[in-house]
């Protein structure tokens, strides 16, 4: 069973995301894949760690039918956020 905090995460999840012009993954669990379809759904800027382990390991299998021109991938933290912040910029 779950607690209440993690009922309550789906709409904290929610609200995290659509208040953001983008959104970086790394590694993370369940909730992370949470947002990470949430983004998906609302068409935000992603970035990814590449990687970085955890769920971001299963982001591909959802991918294929995702957006790409609002998807940012890199192993390296640095090329990541600058490419993120050149995309936000071009919008």
């Amino acid at each position: 069973s779950s607690s209440p905090d993690e009922k309550n995460s789906i709409g904290l999840d929610y609200l995290n995301v659509i208040s953001c012009d983008a959104l970086i993954f790394i590694g993370g669990k369940i909730g992370t894949f949470a947002e990470f379809l949430i983004a998906l759904k609302a068409d935000k800027i992603i970035g990814i760690l590449d990687d970085s382990g955890g769920m971001s390991e299963l982001f591909d299998t959802v991918l294929p039918s995702a957006t790409k021109h609002n998807l940012v991938r890199n192993a390296d933290p640095k090329t990541l956020v600058e490419n993120l912040i050149a995309v936000i910029e071009q919008q």
